[in-house]
Parts: structure tokens; C-alpha cells; sequence
């Protein structure tokens, strides 16, 4: 270890924990925060402020939202705040679907969903898992909603370009090949993977998971500000499109 690193360790022995926070330590960051880049609170706020829900969305659940936002400020302070932010987060996204698609509409949702369920013996309860379920196959929300399906299937291309490119260049013996956009932007991929599917059985999950008590901890919070955000905002879109 070198000094930085000693003069580090020192520091964070000043700062709290887990311990309940005093009035004189209730302004000071979690130990932990620091192990965090350079542990300035900026930082925190730089990573959860540019999420927001839009105008259309009624001020009642921008509020929630912000309160998780705020949350997952305060895990600054208090690290496993993380876990109460994203809890938050779900409570929210069950709100504002439930406010938008309707209480009634849901409950005939319901009803069909269980009767198909007998067929297989399943149950299907009313929850977050529904509801996401309705907007999917709604499709009030799609894949290309969200910028991470987009980064991925633009990863998958280029490594089908690179493959078709290399066996050009073995079947040619060439040393070099010029790079065509247009080759690369024509370029057939398969790509499947239906995130929308993957978010419709993980929130719910991890919702309960939170709702039923959990010792986990993980600071990864981020991205599901963003996956939230863009449900939300994508649903009252459609349905706000739909109506007129």
C-alpha cells in the first residue's frame, strides 16, 4: 500500500458506516462513498439528474420519481440507501402504470391472463409484473425504447462486419480492406435479445426481493433510474398518441 492509499484508508476510518449518524456526522459522506472515484457529492448528482419524467406525466408521480432520485442522493451519506432508492423506483413504476392504463382496464388484463392460466395451472396476481406484462404486449414499450438495446445490437454488427470482412480478406489474400459504410450499415445480423422481455421478469423480482426483506448490497442503481424512466415516459407517449 502506498501513502496515497494510507492517507486514504486513514480518512475513511473518519467517516461513518453503518453506525446511526450523529449530528455530527450526519453531513459527512459513507466511508464507502469514497471508494467511489473521488467521492464528491457532485458526482452523485451527475448520474441520477439527467433521468427525469416528462411534462405529460402528472406532477403526483414526478414527485415520487424525484423522491427516489433524492434517495439515491442521499446514499452518499448513507450507502445502502442504493437499495431503498431502487425500491422506491419500482414502487413508482407500478404507480404510474396503474394511473395511466386504468384500474379497470387492468382488471380485465387480469381476468383474461387467468383464465389462460388455468390451462397450464399457473397463478397470476395483480402486481408489477402485470402490469409490465400488459405494456409489453401492448407494445406501449418496445426494445428500441431503450439506448442499451441499441449500443448492443450495434455491438453485434460490427463483429458480423469484422467476421464477413475477414473472410473477404482470406478469400482475396488481401492485407488490407478499406472500411464502407454502406457494407457495414447493410450488414445482416441475428440479433434476439428482447430486453424488454428480461425487464418484464427482473423488476418484479427484484421488486419483491426488496419488499420481502434483503441484506443485499449493491450500488448499480443508475441504470434502472434510466430503464424507469424511459417506461414511464414512453407509456403516456403512446397512450397520450393514442387518444388523440
Amino acid at each position: 500500500m502506498n501513502q496515497d492509499d494510507t492517507t486514504l484508508e486513514l480518512q475513511k476510518q473518519e467517516y461513518p458506516v453503518e453506525e446511526l449518524r450523529t449530528p455530527q456526522t450526519i453531513g459527512l459522506p459513507d466511508a464507502r462513498s469514497l471508494d467511489l472515484g473521488t467521492g464528491e457529492f457532485e458526482q452523485w448528482y451527475e448520474h441520477v439528474s439527467p433521468f427525469t419524467l416528462d411534462e405529460r406525466v402528472p406532477e403526483s408521480i414526478r414527485i415520487q420519481f424525484d423522491t427516489a432520485r433524492n434517495i439515491y442522493l442521499y446514499a452518499y451519506h448513507v450507502y445502502r440507501f442504493y437499495n431503498i432508492a431502487e425500491h422506491q423506483l419500482y414502487t413508482v413504476l407500478e404507480l404510474a402504470i396503474r394511473t395511466c392504463i386504468g384500474e379497470k382496464v387492468l382488471d380485465r388484463y387480469l381476468k383474461a391472463k387467468r383464465k389462460e392460466a388455468k390451462k397450464t395451472r399457473r397463478s397470476v396476481r395483480r402486481g408489477l409484473s402485470l402490469c409490465l406484462h400488459y405494456l409489453a404486449e401492448h407494445k406501449l414499450i418496445v426494445n428500441e425504447d431503450f439506448p442499451r438495446w441499441h449500443h448492443n445490437y450495434e455491438v453485434q454488427k460490427m463483429y458480423a462486419y469484422q467476421v464477413k470482412v475477414h473472410k473477404i480478406m482470406d478469400e482475396q489474400n488481401l492485407d488490407e480492406y478499406q472500411w464502407n459504410e454502406e457494407e457495414f450499415n447493410n450488414t445482416q445480423v441475428n440479433f434476439d435479445w428482447n430486453l424488454v422481455e428480461v425487464l418484464c421478469e427482473i423488476m418484479p423480482k427484484q421488486r419483491n426481493n426488496y419488499a420481502h426483506g434483503s441484506t443485499s448490497l449493491y450500488n448499480s442503481v443508475v441504470r434502472k433510474f434510466e430503464d424507469v424512466s424511459i417506461i414511464i415516459n414512453k407509456m403516456y407517449e403512446r397512450i397520450e398518441n393514442k387518444d388523440k
